[in-house]
């Protein structure tokens, strides 16, 4: 019986099968920043330092990171010690290690070698901080054209945002004759807002297309304004929230975001 594709395994093949293509490649990171993986351990965890396994290729070294647990079984011939972290703390965790990430090796049609220089990219992309408008619009206007790749990377960002906010709106919001398309999320969770603004922020970045932008803002749905948006603006609803399950924490009981400290 076939394994089902993972979403790595359908940018992977849309990245190597378009190598002059700058786009799926950018997919690519962006699937991998926001992809829970297993990275094979030495040992256990301890004091929140961990000691990843690493394989050695043309004298470079590499992590050895899975995006199912099944695959990582299936390469160490167990379950073996892992940690389970989003791709986006392994680039932080690894940034100035001289250590690259192989992925799924042997395991997998993603079967990847992560070059030391990709992992500092992919860092720095994520690490660019939203700025912040103080300027006051002077007209809401239904958005312009925005490129399908963004439209889409930001279905699959606000996917994961179930109960962060109520619903968003899509507009133009003009500010002293420059109107500037802006995604409004409505009654926002106040700890959430920095975490929401940057992720349309990494959708924008990884789409990479010169001039395109996003502004982010934030409003009480008893704000005068969004009478304005719901004139003018797409609402998009966002998933509800599910019901929480009872906590188990996942091997070895770390927080897939937040990276731990190599030895």
């Amino acid at each position: 019986m076939m394994e089902n594709q993972t979403a790595l395994d359908a940018a992977h093949a849309a990245m190597i099968s378009a190598p002059d293509d700058d786009q799926p490649r950018r997919i690519f990171y962006q699937t991998f920043s926001d992809s829970d993986l297993f990275v094979l351990l030495e040992k256990e965890v301890v004091d929140d330092k961990i000691a990843p396994q690493t394989l050695t290729v043309e004298n470079e070294n590499y992590i050895l990171v899975f995006d199912t647990e099944e695959r990582l079984a299936e390469f160490s011939g167990s379950t073996a010690d892992h940690a389970v972290l989003n791709g986006r703390a392994i680039a932080s965790m690894l940034v100035g290690e001289n250590i690259g990430l192989g992925l799924n090796l042997g395991v997998a049609p993603s079967s990847f070698l992560m070059p030391i220089e990709a992992i500092g990219w992919v860092h720095s992309t994520l690490d660019h901080t939203p700025e912040t408008l103080t300027d006051q619009a002077t007209s809401i206007d239904p958005p312009s054209d925005l490129p399908k790749a963004l439209l889409l990377a930001l279905e699959n960002k606000l996917a994961r945002t179930g109960g962060l906010a109520e619903y968003v709106y899509l507009a133009a919001f003009t500010y002293a004759n420059t109107p500037k398309n802006t995604l409004v999320f409505i009654n926002a969770v106040t700890q959430a807002q920095p975490a929401l603004a940057q992720a349309v922020n990494e959708a924008v970045v990884f789409v990479g297309q010169e001039g395109v932008s996003l502004d982010v803002l934030f409003l009480d749905d008893q704000t005068p304004v969004v009478t304005a948006l719901e004139k003018t603006g797409l609402r998009i609803d966002l998933p509800k929230p599910e019901k929480p399950e009872p906590f188990t924490p996942k091997a070895p009981g770390k927080d897939p975001n937040t990276p731990p400290i190599l030895r």
